[in-house]
């Protein structure tokens, strides 16, 4: 069976080199929800997740090099972590020489900050969305099928299948059980379902599918954001809905109404529903300063970590202390609890503070611009297209707010395609309208000149 899968996998990769586009889309997808635990034996770094973006890098490699020396938007934010990641190699004593230098650009472009650009130049019009949105409910159905299992047996085997034993069953010993369906991370399953709902939102106020996929995507969806276990995925849900319905373009009444009717039947929920009471709070424990009951993140463990990352970058503020200083110098990647030097880190919760531990000031800074470019470049369009301002910018939120909560984790693949698949939708969208303008002047202009000869 193990070989079956190996070749499945190399058909796959080869794959992108003959498809169009839009299945590369499709593919990289596909990759990002139901084949993260898959890898092929002999090829150093050979998870699916890291050669699936590099073949459609490769592929496309022409087309990527012509979009990042366009100087439009999508180039200038990625010529901002380009810079962002060649400091990051000098910084980094665990990367040094041409080695390490090409592990930074592929870990942190071709597999983090340049997906948006693939995603990105792969659609070609409105109608790409089609076979995209039929990707993500027929993903989210096997997650939700698996999940279903995962739940009943308390253990995940396509993890068994895939090599990684021990995390396939890690959550059946663990003090709270956690459904993880393909994911390693139980988080990721509930962040990536998310996502995908956000995404159908969008596509169902358009009209762009029907109404029985958006409920089949919307019940697999809260299945996942439910059971993976994540507080945190319960406040990003409800900060989406809230942010989405303010955002679109409707009538402050029917906004009340809408909200209102939302507050009544989760507070029925809540009272009704044991397993939703039990969700909602654990959440709140999140704000806890002190709460012995609670064994995740709260408040005062936060106030530790970064109290202790301070101490460590104290000497290096400006760019932190390189590439993988947690996982190495502080043993964090030696076995975990046992090989810590610093216990006070445990989990190291956030995405600022790992910036700031590993990259410094200047990390950081160049995190928050990168967003924060994004987050202003849709505010700037969101006139010409009301309901895909509020899915792009509640996608961003969200994720800045499960990353700073409780760490990126593998939450930025999904972010970075469905953000680039939005910001060509915009891009399109004003094509067509500047299209239709030149076309209705020029008629215009005929009929203007046609007149004045009559006369």
């Amino acid at each position: 069976m193990a070989s079956i899968i190996q070749i499945i996998l190399l058909l796959l990769c080869g794959s992108v080199f003959f498809v169009k586009r839009i299945h590369k889309l499709v593919i990289l997808i596909i990759t990002g929800l139901c084949l993260t635990p898959f890898h092929i034996s002999g090829i150093p770094y050979g998870n699916i997740k890291y050669l699936i973006p590099l073949c459609v890098f490769v592929s496309e490699f022409k087309l990527i090099k012509s979009q990042l020396r366009s100087f439009n938007f999508i180039s200038n934010i990625s010529c901002l972590m380009v810079l962002a990641s060649i400091i990051l190699w000098i910084n980094s004593p665990h990367y040094s020489g041409i080695k390490g230098l090409t592990l930074i650009l592929l870990f942190e472009l071709v597999y983090k900050y340049f997906i948006i650009v693939m995603s990105y130049v792969l659609v070609i019009n409105l109608s790409d969305l089609n076979p995209v949105l039929r990707a993500i409910k027929c993903c989210l159905i096997i997650l939700t099928v698996f999940g279903v299992l995962n739940y009943i047996s308390k253990t995940s085997y396509v993890l068994e299948l895939a090599g990684n034993s021990e995390m396939a069953s890690y959550f059946k010993y663990a003090d709270r059980f956690r459904v993880q369906s393909l994911f390693n991370n139980a988080f990721d399953y509930g962040f990536s379902c998310l996502s995908c709902l956000i995404v159908y939102t969008f596509a169902y106020n358009k009209k762009m599918t029907d109404k029985l996929s958006f409920f089949i995507v919307f019940a697999c969806a809260i299945f996942g954001i439910l059971f993976c276990g994540g507080r945190t995925l319960v406040l990003c849900f409800i900060v989406f809905e809230f942010i989405f319905l303010l955002l679109t373009k409707k009538r402050f009444l029917q906004r009340f109404k809408v909200l209102l009717g939302i507050g009544i039947i989760s507070s029925l929920t809540y009272f009704y529903i044991p397993v939703v009471e039990e969700k909602i709070d654990e959440m709140l424990t999140m704000f806890s300063p002190n709460d012995s009951a609670a064994e995740s993140s709260n408040l005062d463990m936060r106030t530790t970590q970064y109290t202790a990352v301070l101490f460590y970058v104290r000497d290096n503020m400006l760019f932190g202390r390189g590439r993988d200083f947690f996982l190495v110098d502080l043993g964090w990647g030696k076995g975990g609890l046992e090989g810590a030097v610093d216990k006070d880190l445990m989990g190291l919760e956030g995405v600022l503070m790992g910036l700031l531990l590993e990259r410094g000031i200047f990390g950081v800074l160049a995190y928050i611009t990168y967003y924060i470019s994004i987050l202003l470049y849709l505010c700037r369009r969101r006139k010409n297209d009301r309901t895909l301002f509020a899915a792009s910018v509640s996608l961003i939120l969200v994720f800045l707010l499960f990353g700073n909560a409780t760490g990126e984790l593998f939450s930025f693949y999904l972010t970075l395609v469905f953000t680039g698949i939005f910001i060509k939708i915009f891009d399109i969208e004003e094509n067509n309208r500047t299209k239709l303008n030149y076309e209705t002047n020029k008629i215009y202009n005929s009929s203007t000149s046609l007149q004045s000869k009559i006369l």
